[in-house]
């Protein structure tokens, strides 16, 4: 909230206990910290919450934070049960957990991955010990792979007053952000699959499940008219481009105007004067 007000936030628990302790926590610091109470209103549909794991169906938000929720015993050993990643939909329920951040997901955890009794571990409580010791993620974008037309298209649609990343992951060439919604657009040479299948019906499907709006375009689009093409994206993201006006080129700063004949410096006029032929005299 103080940090990324900007971005939503989501806390998710296995253990529906420690879920709403969590709630009460954070609700009586929401009445000591009226400074950072609007953060917790915002973000519409992504408003803060705290959910367990099993509610966490079609959820997405900007970061998640997973408290796991279970701790050590008085005499310091770690239990083999681990609440809803012990059930048996629990692979699932982290699958969930895994796909719900747009940006960033962090484990909360009082004990590390060689804390955990692999051998008595059961359903999504297995991948446990893989999800502590994944190292953190680090994003270097490599935007010059990303195709000039799409770069420019990317471009238009900054103006418009979106988030627009290039690259995002290494395999979306261009994420849109505005308000809450989340798009990604894919041209011609970006899709992903070993075949049309893959490439046209199940990788949309699968980031339309993710929460994201898939934007398919076309390289002659790009190259014919990209202005319309934003602007059909922008308006397709909630924009309404076409209700205000925007400019097709950017406001030229005041010292690149035209000056008028008036503005001129005078000099050039003594230097023609001074540079008069001698029979002119």
């Amino acid at each position: 909230a103080r940090n990324t007000p900007d971005e939503s936030l989501l806390v998710a628990s296995a253990s529906p206990l420690h879920a709403e302790r969590v709630r009460e926590q954070v609700n009586k610091a929401i009445g000591l910290r009226n400074d950072l109470g609007t953060f917790f209103e915002a973000h519409g549909r992504e408003a803060f919450e705290v959910v367990t794991i099993a509610d966490m169906r079609h959820r997405t938000a900007d970061r998640v934070i997973f408290s796991i929720g279970f701790g050590r015993t008085n005499h310091g050993s770690v239990l083999s049960n681990f609440g809803q990643l012990s059930e048996p939909h629990g692979r699932r329920y982290l699958a969930n957990l895994l796909v719900s951040a747009r940006r960033q997901v962090t484990v909360v955890s009082c004990f590390g991955p060689d804390d955990l009794p692999a051998d008595r571990l059961s359903h999504g409580a297995v991948l446990l010990r893989e999800l502590l010791n994944a190292p953190a993620a680090t994003w270097n974008a490599d935007e010059e792979s990303i195709s000039p037309m799409l770069r420019d298209l990317a471009g238009r649609i900054r103006k418009f007053g979106a988030r627009v990343k290039l690259n995002f992951g290494d395999r979306l060439p261009v994420t849109i952000g505005y308000a809450n919604t989340a798009g990604v657009v894919f041209d011609d040479a970006s899709l992903h699959g070993t075949n049309l299948t893959e490439k046209l019906r199940l990788y949309p499907a699968l980031l339309k499940t993710m929460g994201w709006s898939y934007l398919r375009v076309h390289s002659f689009e790009m190259f014919a008219d990209p202005q319309a093409l934003a602007v059909r994206i922008g308006d397709a993201l909630g924009m309404q481009v076409t209700k205000r006006p925007v400019p097709l080129f950017d406001v030229p700063h005041s010292d690149d105007k035209a000056k008028s004949p008036r503005d001129l410096d005078s000099s050039n006029d003594r230097r023609l004067r001074d540079d008069k032929p001698p029979h002119w005299a």
